[in-house]
């Protein structure tokens, strides 16, 4: 496989939570694209839109923050998009799938940032 670029998404009100997932994922050596947990809050919503666009046609890789149902729809449409890409897809959640696209083959479900991980590392070999 080509290196892997991972793009995290997750409710915006867990946006400090997919910042510490984006680091612990850095830290082992893997490169995530998604920006949207790194920067301030964009007023251009149009602009955040395409921002996201962008990072996730970067990607090849998706990992969803899954177990808090806080915040809107965006993360499940970079969801949808990520599947209809083709990409590898992780749901983090410790408390098993939460929708019926978790159990399509090419979707792995999680319980915990250290799975992720693990998960990433099968994929590089």
């Amino acid at each position: 496989m080509d290196e892997l670029k991972v793009f995290i998404a997750a409710p915006y009100p867990l946006k400090d939570l997919a910042k510490g997932h984006s680091k612990f994922i850095e830290s082992h050596g893997i490169e995530v694209v998604s920006r949207w947990h790194n920067v301030p809050p964009l007023k251009d919503y149009k602009q955040a839109a395409l921002d996201d666009i962008y990072d996730l046609d970067r990607a090849n890789t998706f990992v969803i923050l899954k177990d808090n149902d806080l915040g809107n729809g965006g993360k499940d449409i970079e969801f949808g998009y990520a599947i209809a890409k083709g990409y590898n897809l992780c749901v983090v959640s410790y408390s098993g799938p939460k929708c019926i696209y978790d159990y399509l083959e090419q979707v792995t479900v999680v319980p915990t940032q250290s799975s992720v991980i693990n998960w990433l590392d099968t994929l590089n070999e």
